[in-house]
C-alpha cells in the first residue's frame, strides 16, 4: 500500500528545502553541465578534427590546380572551391550522387583500395559542350555516348595528376583510373557501412554550377591517418608563402614553339635564297617539336590548327633545362675556313607569353595558342637572329620548310657577328 504523508510531514519537508535555500533550478543546472554524447555505432567518428582540416588543406591545393587545368582545356573561367569535408558511410554517399553521373573508379597505390572521383551532370556536359565545339550551359543529361566517354576518361586521367601533386607533402600517391561508370550501383568499392571521408567541391564553368566529389574509404586511409594527425608541412605553411606563390604566378613568361633544328654551316646560310629547301633530319617527325620558355623545355607538341590561330598541343611534359639557344661556332683547327664553321638554324612555328601559373598546369592534352594565324610563315633563326621566313613542306615523306624571303643577304655574317 502506498504511503501518503501527512501535513505535517510536508510543512517539515518545504521547511528543510527552504533551510538550505536551494532550488529544483539549481539541481537542473548541474545537470546541464554534463555533456552526453550518445555514440552511433553504425555511424562511428573515424577522423579527428585535425585530420579532417589536413584533407581539407590537401583539396583546397587540388582545386587550385585543376582550376587552371579545366580552365586552360575548356578556354574560359573555371572557379573551384572546397565546400565541405565531411565523413559518413559509403551508402550515404551513393544516395547523395544522382543517376546517371561520371563517376571515376581510382586505384590509389601504394594505398590499398579504391577512391571514387564524381563530377555531376552538370559539370560533365559543361565540359562536353565546351570541348565539342559548343557553350558551357545546362542540356539535356543522358548516359554517356562512346566518345562522350573517351572525353571524360581523358580529363579525369589529367585531374588524377593533380591529385597526385596535392598529396605529395604527405606521401608519394600514383592515383590510376581504372574504370568510369555511370550507375552509383556498379562502383561498390566497399561495404556500405564503412565509413568515408568526402571531400565536396564547388564547380563553376562559364554559368554552370555543380560538384565535384572525391570519396575516400576509411579503410584506404587508415595506415596513413598518423600524417595526417601531424602539422601539415608543405609549400603552404603560412600566409606569407601563399601571397608570394600567388604572385609568382602571375608572372608573364615568353613560350616559343620549335619545329625542328639542325647544324648548318655559314656558307649555306649565306647562300640561302627563296624556293630554296631545308629538310630536317630524319628524326623529326612532321609537325611536331619542343615547347620552349628560355632554356626550359616544357614539353613535346604536335601542330593543332584550331579556328584561325595556330595553336599547338602538349603530347609529353617535360621539365629539363637544356642550353638550347647557347650557340657557339663549331670552329676547327687545320686551316678551316669561315665559311664551315657550323651554327644553329631553328625553325620556330610562333610564339606567345603566358603566366607562371598556366604553364605550370600545362599537362598531356593542354592547347597553347601561339601569335600567329593559320597560313602564316614560319620563322627561321640562326644564333637568336631572324634570317629568312618560310612554308612547312613535305616532299617524298620528307618534312622540311621552303624559304618564302631570305631577311639579309649576309645572313650568316650576321649570324656569327653576334657571338
Amino acid at each position: 500500500m502506498t504511503e501518503i504523508l501527512s501535513e505535517g510531514e510536508i510543512d517539515q519537508l518545504i521547511s528543510a528545502i527552504k533551510a538550505v535555500d536551494c532550488q529544483p533550478e539549481d539541481f537542473q543546472a548541474k545537470a546541464d553541465r554534463q555533456k552526453i554524447k550518445i555514440y552511433d555505432f553504425k555511424r562511428p567518428d573515424k577522423f579527428s578534427p585535425e585530420q579532417i582540416r589536413t584533407i581539407s588543406i590537401i583539396y583546397e591545393t587540388f582545386s587550385r590546380l585543376t582550376k587552371s587545368y579545366l580552365s586552360a582545356q575548356c578556354r574560359c573561367d573555371v572557379q573551384l572551391q572546397v565546400a565541405s569535408v565531411d565523413q559518413l558511410t559509403y551508402k550515404e554517399f551513393l544516395r547523395s550522387i544522382p543517376t546517371p553521373t561520371t563517376l571515376g573508379i581510382i586505384n590509389t597505390d601504394p594505398l590499398n583500395g579504391d577512391w571514387l572521383l564524381e563530377i555531376d551532370p552538370d559539370i560533365t556536359f559543361a565540359i562536353l559542350n565546351i570541348l565539342l565545339g559548343g557553350e558551357a550551359e545546362n542540356r539535356y543529361q543522358h548516359e554517356l555516348t562512346d566518345i562522350e566517354r573517351c572525353i571524360m576518361e581523358d580529363i579525369v586521367i589529367r585531374i588524377l595528376g593533380n591529385l597526385r601533386e596535392a598529396w605529395y607533402n604527405i606521401l608519394d600517391l600514383r592515383p590510376r583510373l581504372n574504370a568510369i561508370e555511370t550507375n552509383p550501383q556498379f562502383a561498390e568499392i566497399v561495404p556500405p557501412t564503412e565509413m568515408t571521408a568526402l571531400v565536396t567541391i564547388e564547380a563553376k564553368i562559364g554559368e554552370v554550377v555543380g560538384l565535384i566529389s572525391v570519396c575516400m574509404p576509411y579503410i584506404s586511409l587508415k595506415p596513413i591517418m598518423g600524417k595526417l594527425c601531424s602539422q601539415f608541412r608543405g609549400a603552404y605553411k603560412n600566409k606569407e608563402n601563399i601571397t608570394v606563390l600567388d604572385f609568382l604566378n602571375d608572372l608573364q613568361v615568353p613560350l616559343r614553339a620549335e619545329l625542328f633544328r639542325k647544324r648548318v654551316t655559314v656558307d649555306f646560310l649565306a647562300n640561302l635564297k627563296p624556293q630554296d629547301i631545308v629538310f630536317a633530319l630524319k628524326e623529326h617527325l612532321a609537325f611536331t617539336g619542343n615547347l620552349l620558355s628560355g632554356d626550359i623545355v616544357l614539353g613535346k607538341f604536335t601542330y593543332s590548327p584550331l579556328e584561325e590561330k595556330v595553336c599547338v598541343k602538349i603530347q609529353e611534359k617535360l621539365y629539363k633545362k637544356e642550353s638550347f639557344m647557347e650557340i657557339k661556332p663549331n670552329v676547327q683547327t687545320g686551316g678551316t675556313s669561315l665559311g664551315e664553321i657550323q651554327v644553329q638554324l631553328i625553325v620556330e612555328l610562333g610564339r606567345t607569353v603566358e603566366t607562371l601559373d598556366k604553364v605550370h598546369s600545362l599537362a598531356e592534352g593542354s592547347i597553347v595558342e601561339l601569335d600567329k594565324l593559320a597560313g602564316e610563315t614560319v620563322d627561321l633563326f640562326a644564333n637568336n637572329v631572324k634570317v629568312a621566313t618560310g612554308e612547312v613542306v613535305v616532299i617524298d615523306e620528307n618534312f622540311g620548310v621552303r624559304i618564302v624571303e631570305v631577311l639579309a643577304a649576309q645572313c650568316g655574317q650576321q649570324s656569327m657577328a653576334s657571338n
